[in-house]
């Protein structure tokens, strides 16, 4: 039993990893702020769409590739 649950959390610490990657990748040449770029990457992992935000279409988060980011 506790190998099991050993094994999901990996899963989940990879998973994380995984997350972070995508989040830094997405923020260092857009200039993205740590939350919108794992705003952006959680809505590409989980396959959204689009992306609701309250940002100005000039900011940078709009600039996000693998989703399009709306303004609310």
């Amino acid at each position: 039993m506790a190998t099991a649950g050993l094994t999901d959390v990996e899963r989940v610490v990879a998973r994380a990893e995984a997350l972070l990657a995508k989040a830094e990748t997405e923020a260092l040449p857009l200039g993205l702020s740590a939350l919108d770029a794992l705003h952006v990457a959680t809505a590409v992992a989980l396959g959204a769409d689009e992306l609701v935000a309250t940002e100005r279409p000039t900011k940078p988060i709009h600039r996000a590739t693998g989703v399009t980011v709306v303004r609310l």
